[in-house]
């Protein structure tokens, strides 16, 4: 089954879009925390809790880095070989599981 121009743009255009919504949040993420870590200079290291923000917030950066760059890749290269075994499953020709 081929993709029609129409189908390849919006992929393409989904996987930029997703790619900059990650840089934004990563300029955010640097931003805000240095802000945090200077604020909590200023009140006193003795309780260090802007690392609570930055391990929490970066396993989110993370995940939002998974999701933008590699499961993006990964469902774009296996979603049409899925679209194509349901297609033949929903007509009823469905061949050998491979």
């Amino acid at each position: 089954m081929a993709a029609s121009d129409d189908e390849i743009l919006r992929l393409a255009t989904q996987r930029v879009l997703a790619r900059e919504r990650f840089f934004s949040h990563l300029v955010w993420f640097f931003f805000l925390n240095v802000s945090f870590f200077l604020l909590n200079l200023w009140t006193g290291l003795d309780h260090p809790w802007c690392l609570w923000i930055v391990f929490f917030w970066g396993i989110a950066l993370f995940l939002h880095f998974a999701s933008a760059f590699i499961l993006t890749d990964l469902r774009a290269r296996y979603r049409p070989e899925a679209i194509e075994r349901e297609v033949r499953a929903r007509k009823g020709t469905e061949g050998p599981a491979p």
